[in-house]
């Protein structure tokens, strides 16, 4: 059966409990509210995931728990963002072992960065495993270039996915004349309508964690031919999703404290490097961010 991302896909935070250990009814009631609230796919460890702060088992761990309590009620997509392709690999086994759909995997982001090294990367991840591959336009501010699209996925036509967070609407059009056969996904909140008005088929969203509905009608909308309805959702979404984008580094840590206030998660704790909101921050989110929530 052809994989279909098409939709809303949300990029879930991994919560913590206030120890910092891995807090997996956090986590089952996150994925209950996500699916609930009409997310058609879920994504894990994604950068939104907080991968980078967690050690290897414990992302495996999450692969395991998170996989088998979505129980197929929806797509899973797992993150196997590494430098290298050896862990990238091991854990895209871990998915495919665990039941998982499609993988996402980044470019690599510290010793070699051009397109032969992303080209390497790509292909010997996808090559490794059955599953669906989604490829990471903009993670680390790094392009992913439409002719490096188009021969990896001439040499692993497992990759079908490109999610494009770089906020360039133009994108979408330069990957589907070089690869028609993957399917485009926004994966910037704040270019969400602009994404899918440019041809992006889904998206995958962190937003969706605490606006499910909202996220979901704005593509039920979209699909239907409701252009307008659409945009006049994106556009009311439009200062929360600049709120909680702004600074890019501390919107893992917004999100997180207002799941903990709507009793998802049961609390809002972050690993180094990311920080605690402080309570000014935590006050003027109170008082500018969840009246909107609210409406």
């Amino acid at each position: 059966m052809t994989l279909d991302l098409t939709g809303a896909n949300t990029l879930l935070v991994t919560p913590f409990r206030a120890d910092g250990t891995l807090d997996d009814r956090s986590l089952e009631r996150l994925i209950n509210h996500v699916i609930d609230g009409g997310a058609r796919g879920i994504i894990l460890l994604g950068s939104t995931g907080e991968f980078f702060g967690l050690t290897h088992e414990e992302r495996l761990h999450v692969i395991r728990s998170g996989v088998a309590y979505v129980d197929h009620r929806v797509p899973v997509t797992v993150g196997v963002g590494s430098d290298g392709a050896a862990e990238s690999m091991d854990l895209s086994a871990a998915a495919e072992s665990a039941g998982a759909d499609c993988i996402m995997v980044i470019p690599p982001i510290y010793f070699d960065t051009s397109a032969a090294a992303q080209l390497a990367h790509y292909t010997v991840v996808a090559a490794s495993t059955e599953l669906d591959v989604m490829l990471y336009d903009g993670s680390n501010g790094i392009r992913l270039d439409p002719e490096v699209l188009r021969r990896a996925h001439d040499a692993a036509p497992n990759i079908t996915y490109a999610k494009i967070a770089t906020a360039d609407p133009a994108l979408f059009e330069a990957y589907r004349d070089a690869a028609p056969e993957v399917t485009t996904i926004v994966g910037e909140d704040m270019m969400l309508f602009q994404g899918l008005r440019a041809g992006g088929r889904g998206s995958a969203t962190a937003i969706g964690n605490i606006l499910p509905r909202e996220i979901a009608a704005l593509h039920d909308a979209f699909e239907n031919g409701h252009v307008d309805a659409a945009y006049e959702i994106a556009t009311r979404l439009s200062p929360v999703t600049m709120y909680l984008s702004i600074p890019k580094g501390g919107f893992i840590a917004k999100f997180k404290h207002i799941l903990a206030l709507q009793g998802v998660i049961e609390s809002d704790h972050v690993r180094a490097p990311l920080r605690a909101l402080t309570d000014d921050q935590k006050s003027e989110l109170a008082h500018d961010v969840l009246p909107l929530l609210a409406r």
